[in-house]
């Protein structure tokens, strides 16, 4: 296992993926989840958060992915509004890169391309305990549940969700404002 203790965000390469990563990419990213997750990584888990994506962010320390992000877009209705939401799934780091400013770095650059795509609103399912770390790039927690249907049509729902504004602080403000659950379609993040 590398030493990262001295590394400097900068010292790494971040890079927009927009197409379908290669089978060695798919397996590293699998890898760094499990590692990540271990806590949460099950079968269950899989089936509902783990699905396909329209594009990721990988990160690179030499030959070594160290941090991931995958991106997906749905169309949603809220309280009777169209809302383009871009849905950040299965965020990572290496543990040893954590406090090094990678995921920072990771998040803003999905953040930049959800901007550019015109997505309205982003959307991320997190653990209260990493709140504050989504708070550095603009995400507040959603005050209520959300809901998805996972890769076997079962409907889901529950805490820990944040969002925040990407094209729109109106609709942003309107969905955190709202009274309804967040339905983010198909699989969660």
């Amino acid at each position: 296992m590398s030493n990262y203790r001295n590394i400097d965000s900068a010292d790494v390469s971040t890079s927009l993926v927009t197409k379908k990563l290669t089978t060695t990419q798919e397996k590293e990213v699998g890898e760094l989840q499990e590692i990540a997750f271990c806590d949460t990584v099950s079968d269950e888990s899989k089936t509902d958060f783990y699905s396909s994506r329209d594009a990721c962010v990988i990160t690179h320390k030499d030959a070594d992915m160290v941090g991931y992000a995958g991106i997906h877009h749905a169309n949603i209705q809220f309280e009777n509004r169209n809302i383009q939401l871009g849905v950040l799934r299965g965020v990572c780091t290496k543990k040893e890169m954590r406090g090094t400013g990678i995921g920072t770095k990771i998040n803003t650059k999905a953040l930049k391309y959800l901007k550019e795509r015109g997505d309205d609103v982003a959307f991320i399912s997190a653990d209260p305990e990493t709140a504050k770390f989504y708070e550095k790039v603009g995400f507040v927690i959603f005050p209520r549940k959300h809901i998805w249907t996972n890769s076997k049509g079962v409907h889901k729902e529950d805490f820990g969700s944040m969002i925040a504004p990407v094209c729109s602080q109106e609709l942003f403000e309107y969905i955190l404002n709202g009274s309804d659950l967040l339905d983010v379609g198909d699989n969660e993040g």
